[in-house]
This record gives C-alpha cells, structure tokens and sequence, in this order.
C-alpha cells in the first residue's frame, strides 16, 4: 500500500464531512486517494472480486474512478452526505465496451485508517447521541470485521485492484446495521448513493425488583448478527473482559425483541451491589443501564415430582412450584417457553438413546406455591416389533442449561431440576386382523341429479373385540363420510348406509378404509381397503347432443394402491473388548404396514357418427326389359339426368309419393381402465363397469314445406359392442300399381309434397361414462311427383 501525507487526509475527511454543497470542490481528493493515491477520473489495469452486475462469478475488469455523493439515512431522519463516494465504474466487456457508470459500485480501502475514517464520515452526527467510549466501541467493533480472515477473493465483500485490497462500501455499511437502498439519477452523469441505517438498541425494561432479574430488550437491523446481553461491574463498559453473559442469540429478523435473565445472587457475588447491563446489537452499537441488584429475593423453584409413560408411548412428567410467594409468569419465564427435556435409553427387544424435549408454555398468568403441573416431554414410538423393551428415563424441568430457562432463585433452585424413572413397555403378538371385505354403492349407475346408498362389509377376525375402529368412506380420494364402530371378534359388520349424491357425470371410485390411522392393533394392513364403482351420467344429456361427427367426453378417477412399505428402526448395542460401547441402527421393511395412496387417471371415450340416405332412384330402369325390382326406382329415368345436372346424388332425390331408406351408423371408443395403477399386493382394482356405445337412436323427419312430419325410433340392426348400425323400421307397404304388398325399411314421402328438402335429424342417446350424443342431420329432395313416372308403366298418365 502506498503512503502519503497526512494533508491528502485531511483534505478528503474536510469534504466529505464538513457543510459542503454536492457540486464538487475543485481539485478534491478522491476519499481513497490518501492510503492508495488514486483520484478521479484515473483509470486502473484490473478490478477482481464478485461484481454483482456481471453475476455471481469472479471476474476481472479495467476500472475507472468518479466521484459521487452517497447518502446515509438514519431513523431520526438526519441524513449524513458524503460529497467524495468513491465510484468504480468497470466495462462490461474486458476490451470492447466502454466504461459505465451501470456497472459501477463503491469501494474503500482495507486498513484500518481507512475503515475508521470512511465510519467517521457516517457518524459524525448520529455518534453525538451516545457516550465517546460507545462510539469508539462501535468504531473498532466495525474496524475488527475488516481483519476476518474469510475476507478474501470470492467473499461478496472484498476486491483486488492494480495490488490493493479494496472493500465493497455496501457490505461495511452492512457491518454497521444499515444497507444499500437505492441510486438516485439526479441528471445524465449525476448519480447519488443511498443507504438505509437502523436504529440503535435499547433496553426497554428491567426487572429488578427481585432475585431474579429480568432484561427486555429491542434490536434493529437487516443481515443475520449475534446479539448478546452481558452483565459487568458498574462503570467496567468498554472493558468487558469479566463480563457475565446472560444471553447470545443469532437472528435475522429486522426488529428482535429479546429477553434475558440472570440470577442476582451470582451476580452480586462477583460484582457486588451495582451492575451494567450491557447490549451489544451484533453490530457492536450497545445500549447500557446501570441497576442496583436488590436482595436474595423470593425462592423461586421448580421441581419435577412424577415421571408416567402411558401405554400409547407417551411420557408425562409432572413438576411443583416451590416459592415463598405467588410469582407473575411473564416476569420469570421466557417468549419461547420453559424447555422441558429427556434423555431416553431402550434395552431389551432394541437398544437405543434418544432425546425428547419442548418449550412448555402452558402455564398461567400466576404461579402459586404448591401448585402442580403436567407436560408431555414427547411421544415414543418403538414400531411393532413384539418383545420387552426397558426404558431409563432422565428428565429436567426447567433444564438449567437450556438458553430460555426460566429464572429460578436462588441459584441452587436449579440443581433439584432432574428426576430419573425406569418402565417396561410390551409389545405382544397381534392376533387381530381388521379388513375389509367389500363395499358397495347402490343404485351403481345413476344420473348426476341422483344419489346412492353406501355400504360396507368389514371384518374383526380376533380373539376379541375391538371398539371404536375409524372406518373412512372414499370418492375419487376424496373423503366423504367417517364413522367408529364397535367391530365384535370374527363377525361379519355392516356399515355406512349413507347416501352420497357424488355431482357431475363421470365414474366415481368409491373405497373403504378400516382403520386409516393405523390405531388399533391389526397384523395385515394390506387388506384394509377395497373398492367399487358408481356411474353417473348428465341427466340432462338428451337433447343436449352435439352436431359434431366426432364428440368426446373426458373424465378422472382416482385409484387406491399400496405404494410401499414402512421402513421400520431399531438399533442394539454391544461392548468391545476395551470396554468400549458401540450402538448400531438397522432398518426393515415391515409389510404387514403398506403405505396407501390414491392415484388419479384420466380417462376418454370417443363418439363418431356416420350414415347415408337411400332413395334407389340412383339405380336406372331398362322400359325394354323391365324387372320387379324396378318399383323402387320409377323415376330414375328423369331423376338420374336432372341430378346430373344439378350435380346431386340421384340417390339423395326422389319423387313425392316414394320413399327412401336410412342407415345410420355410430362408432365408440374409449380407453378406459388401460390405465388402472400398479401397485403392490395387486393393487389398485379395476372398478370393472364395461361402458357401452349408442344404445338408441331416433329420427325428426321434416317435410320439404320445413313442417314437422313425425319422430320415429330407429332400430338398431347391427352390434358388435363398438359400432352399432340403426335404421327405419320393417314396416309393410302395397304397391298401389302392382297391388303387392312389401317389407321395408323405408319411410315413405307425402305424394302432395311440393318440390324441395325433406329433412332428416338423428340424435343417438347417451353413450359411455359421461352420456356423449350425437346428431346428424341429412337431406332427401323431392323432385317432381310419383304419378309424373307413368310411362315407365305403359300406361297413361
């Protein structure tokens, strides 16, 4: 580091400190020009370090120095200005870009002086708000973060330029409780730096009307720091080598409101009748109280009387107040509760060591003397593996070394804080197995504005019965009704006979679950679930149909399968022939204790429509060699040439009078239960329902003066379970010229109808899961008059 006169430092300290305007003194010094020698406006060969605008990589750049202001803020509302910020601005590119201010930030110097002075330049008012020797401590608080040795490249905060180490302005300032907040544009090439400071601790009330004492305090701040409250001979500060800690908290948030305890009795011994309380925010700014500690005070004590483990696994202990007086909660206990812990040790089936433990806030608003308590330290779980299991319990109420302990006075109220207990917990061979044998949900096929009846038949196969089993109802997997039951050994139970309207159309998986949560005893729970199905379709589909040749309809279902198995643990220990003691873990797979889970699918089906008209007048006549079929197509002598002309189908044409035939013809799919889940034990079931294609359809038959002539159910005359062909139905007709009589599958035109289009509307019922229709319309022309094709008989007209 280059040195040089002490006047370049005043002269950089004189501007940036003193009543300076920020329009730039001529010929001023750059802030770092005194511990480096470089002034604005220069231009440097490398910058290293993270430069936050390029990234969160390493990276090296030319620099060039300008000067801005910087102004720091403080909650009072004064703002400190700094006329000389020394500004870095770095090309984006190495070589080709040009220096800019974007990607320029600020840095000072790492030394001590510089440190020192750039803290200076930020307090030089606010530090008139507290004593010299808090301001220094503070000052070289801060100063001592710059000695860290992970102040190196690749730390956030450090930089390298042409040999100098430098430090990012951001992060100091985050050293002394404040952060970046925003740059001001204020004209082109004019920018100023603003920085946010926090406020300063505070010690907002003490308890010292007893023994013990109790300390509330508030900080303030925006990065993660080490709060600490000490406790020192009166008048000792900055001199903390003796101090008693009371508190040391790491935290993050912005405003920390804390509280710490201390024991007078203690503390009075080692400092005697007067103490500084001293708050130290993390930052090293510090708020002090002086307090004179008051007598022994009142006998402040508890004392674990009675440990229980409860059959469920479940350790209580119970404690006593013991004090010489009703004592306020608030002023003895901590935010977080009084921490309430236990050392477990297993022998016997496993051999293990644990700990269980809480914050006990349960208590209330006054403690009176002899009054009892319980807690709950926790909840052990030793699986399903049968045998004899010894468990030593060692429990502390109030554990004195726990940070949030509750104050306790004297201080040898906290050596009667243990208490230890020894229990054998058995677990026996299950002999009960719950499961379900079917369920049912009847009506199975209903309408969506329909509801059906919920059955079950479950299962106590034991030596005994068993009350109050959960047994769970299921749709889609979502539950949908929930009952306890007495279940009697080895009888066959009825439950549910609820009704459940499930809503929309669509397939509905509905399950029972026996025992869900797993509380009462069953040696197989793979058998606990089964299921059925219910379909239910849009009641009002009909009528509803689509003009669409090709309609979908889409649908999920939710499937329950066994995913897995619960991994079970124990461990055992065992001593080496130096005496040593050694605990190993093992894990199994317990299978009799799957792992349920519901699945969702979706599933299509898809409709298709298709058909043709027939009138035969496409099918020509030969007068010289007549034929009996020749009845059906009288007039394709004219028909067949007018079509032609007209660019029609002579098939789609026919007289008035005549008839035509329809066949219509549908197509369904659907890839339903193609995807049903695999799980384990052959898991998840089919529900099994085989929806089914187009079952009816129907004609609307308009005539060609567009008024409705008749509806008429088509019959079905073809099935092979996918495609389904529908026509008019057989009816009988006479021939009025030949007088025979004949069985079609026609419908036969009105002989007054004007020229023009008969029309044909089909409409298929409902179809598949979801109730998918279809119509399609088609088109007959009446093209003249049956009684215009005499000649065709040799007769007159």
């Amino acid at each position: 580091m280059r040195k040089f006169l002490s006047i370049f430092l005043a002269v950089s300290i004189f501007i940036s400190t003193f009543g300076l305007n920020e329009t730039y003194a001529a010929g001023a010094k750059s802030f770092n020009y005194p511990y480096v020698g470089w002034n604005y406006d220069e231009e440097g060969q490398y910058l290293i370090g993270i430069i936050q605008a390029l990234g969160n990589n390493i990276e090296q750049r030319p620099w060039q120095l300008k000067r801005w202001p910087a102004h720091y803020k403080f909650p009072s509302g004064t703002i400190t200005k700094q006329l000389n910020y020394d500004v870095f601005n770095i090309k984006k590119k190495f070589e080709t870009d040009n220096f800019s201010d974007e990607n320029g930030f600020g840095l000072i110097h790492r030394s001590d002086e510089s440190v020192k002075d750039f803290f200076n330049v930020i307090m030089k008012d606010e530090g008139k708000k507290v004593s010299a020797e808090q301001l220094t401590f503070f000052r070289d608080y801060v100063t001592d973060r710059s000695h860290n040795p992970s102040l190196k490249q690749g730390h956030p905060t450090f930089f390298e330029g042409d040999g100098d180490e430098m430090l990012l302005v951001r992060g100091v300032i985050e050293w002394m409780g404040g952060k970046f907040d925003h740059i001001e544009k204020v004209a082109e090439n004019n920018k100023i730096a603003h920085y946010l400071e926090s406020e300063w601790p505070s010690i907002t009330k003490i308890v010292d009307s007893g023994c013990p004492i109790k300390i509330d305090f508030k900080t303030y701040g925006y990065t993660s720091r080490n709060v600490r409250v000490l406790v020192t001979a009166k008048g000792a500060f900055p001199d903390l080598t003796d101090a008693v800690s009371l508190m040391n908290k790491t935290t993050a948030e912005e405003v920390y409101n804390g509280t710490a305890t201390g024991d007078c009795s203690t503390l009075r011994e080692k400092f005697g009748d007067e103490v500084d309380i001293v708050l130290n925010d993390g930052y090293g700014r510090t708020a002090i109280k002086t307090i004179k500690l008051s007598g022994d005070g009142k006998k402040i004590d508890f004392v674990p009387t009675k440990l229980n483990l409860t059959e469920g696994g479940q350790l209580w202990m119970t404690f006593r107040y013991d004090g010489d007086a009703p004592v306020k909660t608030a002023d003895i206990l901590h935010k977080d509760g009084m921490p309430m812990t236990g050392t477990v040790k297993v022998g016997g089936t496993i051999t293990t060591e644990f700990k269980l433990g809480m914050l006990y806030k349960q208590l209330p608003a006054e403690l009176k003397p002899t009054s009892t308590y319980n807690v709950m330290l926790g909840k052990m779980d030793f699986g399903t593996k049968p045998g004899k299991y010894y468990i030593k319990v060692s429990a502390l109420v109030n554990n004195p070394n726990h940070p949030t302990r509750a104050l306790e006075s004297p201080s040898v109220a906290y050596k009667n804080n243990e208490m230890k207990g020894e229990f054998i917990h058995e677990i026996k061979e299950s002999d009960y197995d719950l499961f379900a044998i079917n369920v049912t949900a009847t009506p199975s096929n209903i309408t969506d504005k329909q509801s059906t009846t919920v059955k079950a038949s479950v299962k106590n196969r034991g030596p005994s019965a068993q009350k109050d089993v959960r047994i769970r109802f299921f749709s889609n997997g979502k539950q949908i009704y929930e009952m306890k039951k007495d279940m009697p050994a080895n009888k066959t139970l009825q439950v549910g006979g609820f009704t459940y309207k499930p809503g929309s159309a669509g397939a509905y998986n509905i399950s029972v679950h026996v025992d869900p949560l797993a509380e009462k005893m069953d040696k197989d729970r793979t058998n606990n679930v089964t299921s059925t199905g219910c379909m239910v379709t849009d009641e009002t589909a009909a009528g509803k149909c689509s003009s669409s040749d090709r309609v979908q309809g889409k649908w999920d279902v939710t499937y329950p399968l066994i995913t897995g198995y619960r991994e079970k643990t124990s461990s055992y220990t065992w001593t080496d022939k130096d005496g040593h003691s050694h605990t190993s873990y093992y894990t199994w797979t317990d299978y009799n204790d799957p792992i349920w889970s519901s699945q969702r699918v979706s599933y299509q089906e898809t409709l298709q429509v298709d058909g043709t008209i027939n009138t035969k007048q496409g099918i020509a006549t030969d007068p010289k060699k007549p034929k009996d079929s020749d009845r059906e197509s009288r007039g394709s002598w004219d028909i067949i040439p007018w079509a032609k002309e007209k660019k029609l189908n002579p098939n789609e044409v026919t007289r008035a009078g005549y008839g035509f035939e329809l066949k219509f013809v549908t197509t369904y799919s659907t890839d339903w239960e193609t995807k049903v889940p695999n799980g384990y034990e052959n898991t998840a079931k089919p529900i099994g329902t085989k929806p089914k294609g187009v079952q009816e359809a129907t004609a609307r038959i308009y005539d060609s003066a567009g008024k409705f002539v008749k509806r008429i159910d088509l019959d079905k005359t073809s099935d092979d379970g996918k495609k389904a062909t529908f026509e008019f139905p057989i009816k009988s007709y006479k021939d009025s010229v030949s007088g025979k009589t004949y069985k079609e599958r026609k419908f036969m035109t009105d002989y007054k109808a004007p020229d023009g289009i008969y029309k044909v509307v089909v409409e298929t019922g409902p179809a598949g899961i979801t109730g998918i229709s279809s119509c399609k319309t088609f088109y007959v022309t009446i093209y003249g008059s049956m009684y215009e094709d005499v000649q065709n008989l040799g007769t007159k007209k």
